[in-house]
């Protein structure tokens, strides 16, 4: 059993994790128990300083960590509802306290990653808490709206977010964007207001409340560049401009980025609709070659785009034999066998990979490297964005910087070893998933 002196000298700071550690015991009077479980909630300080900060304007969490039944084992999406439920119903502003519940969360959760706890169930959790939390904004703003206009839910009609990419996979991490396409089901003129007016209302204010930054920090920033036209699109859409968008304009990029789609309420009869639709519209019951090249063309676009950027480091997510490499490789198979082999069809990388080896089209070993990377790259990731919670990926060449990292990943050795130990590592990753992918698309 670790001693806390012995916990605190494994973090990326050692002199920093002491003397916060000394700092918070003195000043909130805290009587360390030294059972492992009740320390480990110091594994945060010396690795994680916005959590750090969140432990001292909050230092009742240290209690409410100490009773959690979830320090090992996963919150569902149903309980993280019920807590959500439970921490808003009489909150003065229930922004701010679902923002408090999310760092509490990523306070938790960031335990279990440093402690090297299932990634896998740590990316879902983190998924499942951005789902609850998107829900419980949206239906905020819809009940007032509902309110200011005289309207009922019968009157309005269903309506959902279509969750992109990490979100659509269950693989969130701590620092993401979370990419969404709003989409209502039928077009409709009331009293005061139509339909594309109030949800394009609707899912402005939850835009807004999500990633407004203030004091208690930000909920998560979104970014709805994926909808019909980009940028230049309405912010709302009904499901029949939806349907006629991708039908007549729909691009080979468009398809690929509905590959990881789900709908925010599943069970609904809308996000039947978008599933029935957006289905074949993804997975083609005819292979076609021209999805690889496409694929490829799309890949040295980002690659070409990252190098004009002169940036120093390694970008882990889409430099060559990177994050993106291992997604892409997976959905080349989903687009080419997918609409013939539904089990192809899964929103989640790993989840894919492992179907594509059971459908025994690529040697067992490769997908086994690509998911030991894939995991690899994904823990770097995280360890990169813990620090501050930054939207980053980068690995920049300053030596401090490569060592904290390879602390938190649990390389506890002197300086120079650790970073060419940390070094060395990548490189043979990245080397592994650059030589699979090119043979898959070359």
């Amino acid at each position: 059993m670790l001693t806390i002196d012995q916990m605190l000298n494994k973090a990326a700071l050692p002199d920093q994790a002491q003397n916060d550690f000394d700092c918070f015991v003195k000043d909130h009077k805290i009587t360390i128990n030294q059972n492992t479980e009740c320390l480990n909630f110091f594994k945060i300080f010396g690795n994680s300083n916005f959590l750090t900060r969140f432990a001292f304007n909050h230092p009742e969490i240290y209690n409410s960590y100490q009773k959690s039944d979830y320090q090992k084992s996963e919150k569902s999406f149903d309980q993280i509802k019920i807590e959500i439920s439970n921490c808003t119903q009489d909150a003065t502003d229930r922004i701010v306290a679902l923002k408090k519940y999310k760092y509490q969360e990523f306070y938790r959760l960031t335990i279990k990653e440093l402690l090297g706890h299932d990634q896998i169930q740590i990316y879902r959790e983190l998924s499942h808490l951005a789902k609850a939390t998107l829900e419980t904004v949206m239906l905020f703003h819809f009940d007032s709206l509902l309110k200011k206009y005289n309207l009922n839910k019968e009157q309005t009609g269903d309506f959902t977010i279509m969750l992109m990419g990490k979100l659509g996979g269950n693989e969130l991490n701590y620092s993401s964007d979370i990419d969404l396409i709003g989409i209502y089901e039928n077009e409709n003129r009331f009293k005061n207001i139509t339909s594309h007016e109030l949800f394009i209302k609707l899912f402005s204010l939850l835009s807004q409340s999500l990633s407004k930054t203030d004091q208690h920090g930000f909920l998560y920033r979104v970014d709805w560049d994926l909808r019909p036209e980009g940028k230049a699109g309405t912010l709302a859409n009904s499901f029949q401009s939806m349907e006629y968008y991708y039908q007549t304009f729909g691009e080979e990029w468009e398809r690929q980025a509905f590959i990881k789609a789900k709908p925010l309420r599943p069970q609904t009869k809308l996000a039947k609709q978008l599933n029935d639709f957006f289905t074949p519209f993804v997975y083609r019951k005819n292979f076609d070659e021209k999805t690889i090249k496409n694929i490829w063309d799309m890949k040295s676009k980002i690659v070409d785009a990252l190098n004009q950027k002169n940036t120093d480091g390694i970008h882990i997510k889409l430099d060559e034999g990177g994050i993106r490499d291992i997604e892409f490789f997976a959905q080349g198979f989903q687009l080419l066998y997918g609409g013939k082999q539904p089990k192809l069809r899964s929103p989640n990388t790993l989840t894919t990979l492992n179907e594509i080896q059971a459908a025994n089209l690529v040697k067992p070993q490769k997908i086994q490297a690509l998911c030991q990377s894939y995991l690899f790259l994904r823990r770097l990731e995280s360890c990169i964005q813990m620090e501050e919670e930054q939207q980053s990926h980068t690995i920049n060449d300053n030596p401090e910087h490569k060592f904290k990292l390879a602390r938190r990943m649990g390389i506890i050795s002197p300086k120079a070893e650790a970073v060419a130990a940390l070094d060395e590592k990548l490189y043979n990753i990245r080397h592994a998933v650059k030589t699979i992918f090119a043979q898959f698309y070359k």
